[in-house]
């Protein structure tokens, strides 16, 4: 169903943004270690901000709407699956009432 592609794209798309996140901050990181120490507060500020950013990238709640979705899937499974039951209940009983 789409809902499954749709969950393992999103959770695809939160692990990839976490790697590219812990790449740029690792790569900041050591291009800004062999910085000149007059730029120390730039350095400190950008080394700053890419932690920041790595700590808000790993504080989403990825697994969360994962379940989310899984949840919403379960239930338009479950809607699908009673319409089809009523479906064939309303065909036993156009049968049944063609019979007599």
């Amino acid at each position: 169903m789409e809902i499954d592609q749709w969950s393992s794209t999103f959770c695809g798309l939160i692990k990839s943004q976490r790697e590219y996140t812990h790449s740029l901050v690792g790569w900041f990181r050591l291009s800004l270690f062999h910085c000149h120490a007059k730029n120390h507060l730039t350095t400190f500020d950008i080394c700053s901000l890419c932690e920041e950013l790595q700590l808000t990238v790993d504080r989403v709640p990825g697994e969360v709407a994962s379940e989310g979705i899984k949840n919403f899937l379960t239930m338009v499974q479950a809607i699908i699956a009673q319409q089809e039951e009523e479906h064939n209940q309303e065909k036993r009983a156009q049968r049944g009432s063609e019979s007599f």
